[in-house]
């Protein structure tokens, strides 16, 4: 059975102090029954609890501290053959932020304590990161900052201490802001390699335009599932152009975004991602692609989105208004509920793309394309929302993993259904 728990709950004191905690709870189904930490057992997969506190000390001057807990029983993404993993963590956070006049102060550290067990494989590691940002505005149009993120590891294998230096990352920028017009360039220090990058803004009324080149550093364990666990470290320069339009006529609402990515590894990789949203009263539907362009493999996703509140007001149907569930349907604004439905459909022919801990790029293809759809509906009183879902209807199962040594793709997906109930807490 899936099962997905959350709870949130904040605090406020008189001495300007935040007390926030959020606690998570996942479960897994399967078709099979084996997507918990052994077979036929899902509880509880995945645990994630955070507490936070902030003192504002003035408008000026704030200080967080941050706790953080995470478990996990199961290699996650699921994987047929490597499915024994267990990761526990602690993770401790500093931050503070001080404005002094026409100078901005922001300080980070943050503490980790793990470990990981990865098949036959028992990792007890240690990081630390430490963050220091220091801006300044030199007069109306341009200000400097200055910041350094450090980043070190420790780990720990068969009582063998591995000691990284993961990361130096020193970052010069010069901001220029004038008009409709921003500009960030800057210098970047990636342990002993130097790099440049930018990044520039245009805005004028209902457009956003956005230009940017920059290096990006990866740095983490590779072939973790192997016999032996060994490091690597990439480097890649990504440039892209972003579009945003924003347009209302009337009762109408129009949205426009086209996202350009571009990298190099041994190979030139382009993307183009766009996304189109036409809102109107209790009407929304929105459209979202993302393509391949002259690459090697061609990939392609398409999902298209209706949400609406299925209403009807009419003198002619008082009679019937009030019959259970039907009587839903016809709603004023007079009725303390709010019914709704939405519909989606998808088309794919690819189900994992990017890149890992280390840079590595992965690509996994289908050998034939992938289509299903959602639907869920419900209806929302005062802080209750309730649903009920349908996912992953298709002429067939569906495949969002690997395929195993014989070409077959594993862990096929069928239909599921569930009831939803969020409750939202003002006190």
């Amino acid at each position: 059975m899936y099962r997905n728990f959350l709870i949130n709950k904040t605090k406020f004191y008189d001495n300007k102090v935040c007390l926030n905690f959020i606690g998570q709870t996942k479960s897994f189904p399967g078709p099979y029954g084996n997507l918990g930490p052994k077979h036929g057992y899902s509880s509880n997969v995945l645990q994630n609890y955070h507490l936070s506190a902030v003192k504002l000390n003035s408008e000026l001057s704030q200080i967080y501290f941050d706790y953080f807990y995470h478990l996990e029983n199961l290699r996650l993404p699921i994987n047929y053959e490597n499915n024994v993993q267990k990761n526990e963590s602690h993770n401790l956070s500093f931050n503070l932020e001080n404005d002094l006049r026409e100078i901005h102060i922001k300080i980070n550290l943050d503490f980790q304590i793990g470990d990981l067990i990865i098949n036959d494989h028992n990792i007890n590691y240690y990081t630390f990161w430490s963050d220091i940002s220091i801006s300044r505005i030199l007069n109306q149009y341009i200000g400097l900052k200055i910041k350094n993120n450090h980043k070190r590891n420790y780990f720990e294998i068969k009582s063998t201490t591995f000691k990284r230096n993961t990361q130096n990352n020193f970052n010069w920028v010069l901001c220029y802001k004038k008009s409709k017009n921003e500009l960030e360039y800057g210098i970047r220090i990636l342990n002993k390699d130097i790099f440049n990058f930018f990044n520039y803004k245009y805005r004028k009324d209902d457009i956003e335009i956005n230009f940017y080149h920059k290096p990006k550093s990866f740095f983490n364990m590779k072939d973790s599932f192997q016999d032996s666990i060994s490091f690597s470290s990439n480097l890649i320069t990504f440039n892209g152009i972003n579009f945003n339009l924003k347009k209302s006529y009337g009762e109408f609402n129009f949205f426009v975004n086209f996202n350009y990515l571009q990298y190099s590894l041994n190979q030139k990789f382009k993307y183009l991602r766009s996304s189109y949203q036409l809102a109107h009263g209790k009407y929304k539907i929105n459209l979202i692609s993302l393509n391949s362009i002259q690459n090697i493999v061609s990939q392609n996703f398409y999902n298209l989105k209706l949400s609406f509140t299925p209403r009807i007001h009419n003198k002619r149907f008082d009679f019937i208004e009030n019959i259970p569930l039907i009587g839903l349907l016809f709603w004023n604004s007079k009725k303390r509920y709010k019914p709704f439905l939405d519909i989606d459909l998808s088309y794919f022919d690819w189900i994992e793309s990017g890149f890992n801990e280390i840079g590595n790029y992965k690509l996994d293809k289908l050998n034939e394309p992938q289509i299903y759809w959602n639907y869920k509906f419900g209806f929302i009183v005062d802080n209750f929302h309730f649903s009920w879902n349908h996912k992953y209807l298709s002429n067939s199962y569906l495949y969002f993993s690997n395929v195993d040594s014989n070409d077959i793709p594993i862990h096929p997906v069928g239909s599921m259904s569930y009831i939803q109930i969020d409750w939202r807490f003002n006190d």
